[in-house]
């Protein structure tokens, strides 16, 4: 009886022992986690599934969580606050995939989820995707444009280059590992190394040191953007952008379309993030702009108003609205260009909502000769008085 009474003493006070041991080595806000080997034990026993992402616990991971919510916790408030707008279109881009919905956070650490964002290796967008990578997937990028830039069109491409990924590597931290590396270089470090496990080829140095990082600072980005107010950031609510569509028929300029949407300039190009300037292709006669929600009536009426009165004006179908913020004597669009006034101000135009009336001018533009592909010499064109 002595005997059982010591054993079952024994037990109690080891018990108590460990769980003081876990208490004390425990780091990092989310002390609910296994031990790291635990951890990495369970994602190798469980394997990588094509729709589901282990994110992994270990020292790595545990540097960047206290980097990002120390240090770097202004920046990378920042990239919480970016991600409002693009996060639901994005995870509902991935969900339509069958890809993890955490990979969406690639972009994070990429860009920070921003659209212009460019890397000294000209790669662009939120999704940082090369212009070769860009073209062999079906993007576009010329003067007008650069689908790159757009959250949308990006997101597909991406999504296509992780599945792509997957396809080959069938291992989450080695896609990603090949996204920031490239597949090749990957592939030689796994051959030459003899592991099909990211975290060994981690310990060699077969990758280069930013290859070696991104991976578990993915994970650690991954889970403070899963559950910010836990790390102390604050909760922003996710919300896509909400906007309507409409199809050009031909070239036109942001601002005259921001004039007839009730909005500014500044907010179409926001909206629009994949056009370099101010107008709009000229060689896509489908081409889809997106304006504020709500205002699509508008817009069409104005649209409407306008070519009437340049059919009255005898300016035919072929003209450019453009935005003139001047006088009509000392005209100037809205990028500065000065404009050589041809014709007289015509009568202004009937646009619903608005009381400060707006007139058509009849122009020769360097800005309009630029925008008529093939033309040549001086083209007439239709200014929107403001």
């Amino acid at each position: 009886m002595a005997r059982l009474f010591i054993g079952i003493l024994i037990l109690a006070i080891s018990g108590t022992a460990s769980a003081q041991v876990i208490e004390e080595q425990g780091k990092g806000p989310d002390l609910a986690q296994p031990p790291p080997d635990e951890v990495q034990v369970q994602e190798r026993e469980r394997g990588d599934q094509a729709g589901h992402l282990d994110l992994v616990w270990n020292e790595s991971v545990e540097r960047y969580l206290n980097y990002f919510s120390g240090p770097a916790k202004w920046t990378f408030q920042k990239w919480l606050d970016n991600s409002a707008r693009s996060l639901p279109l994005m995870q509902s881009i991935f969900r339509e995939e069958n890809l993890p919905e955490e990979l969406v956070y690639v972009a994070m650490i990429e860009s920070g989820f921003s659209p212009g964002a460019m890397s000294r290796a000209k790669a662009v967008g939120p999704w940082q995707l090369m212009p070769e990578t860009a073209r062999s997937y079906g993007l576009r990028s010329d003067i007008w444009r650069d689908e790159r830039k757009d959250p949308v069109k990006s997101t597909r491409v991406a999504a296509l280059i992780l599945k792509d990924l997957y396809d080959r590597l069938e291992s989450w931290p080695l896609v990603l590992a090949a996204y920031n590396a490239g597949i090749g270089r990957v592939r030689r470090a796994l051959a030459m190394t003899g592991t099909d496990d990211f975290w060994d080829l981690k310990k060699t140095s077969h990758l280069k040191r930013e290859s070696n990082n991104f991976v578990p600072k993915f994970m650690a980005a991954a889970r403070i953007a899963k559950d910010p107010g836990l790390y102390g950031f604050r909760v922003r609510s996710a919300g896509a952008p909400r906007n309507d569509r409409v199809v050009l028929g031909e070239s036109a300029d942001l601002a005259v379309i921001a004039s007839w949407t009730g909005s500014s300039y500044k907010t179409l190009k926001a909206l629009n993030p994949e056009l370099n300037g101010r107008f709009t292709p000229p060689d896509d006669p489908l081409y889809v702009v997106n304006i504020p929600k709500g205002t699509k009536r508008m817009y069409q009426a104005r649209s409407v108003a306008l070519a009437r009165t340049a059919l009255r004006s005898g300016f035919g179908e072929s003209f450019l609205p453009l935005v003139i913020r001047n006088a009509p004597d000392r005209a100037a669009d809205s990028t500065g260009t000065a404009c050589q006034l041809t014709g007289p101000v015509q009568e202004p135009l009937p646009h619903p909502e608005e009381t400060t009336p707006t007139a058509v001018v009849a122009i020769d533009t360097p800005a309009a000769s630029r925008q008529k592909r093939g033309a040549i010499g001086p083209v007439l064109a239709l200014c929107v008085l403001r």
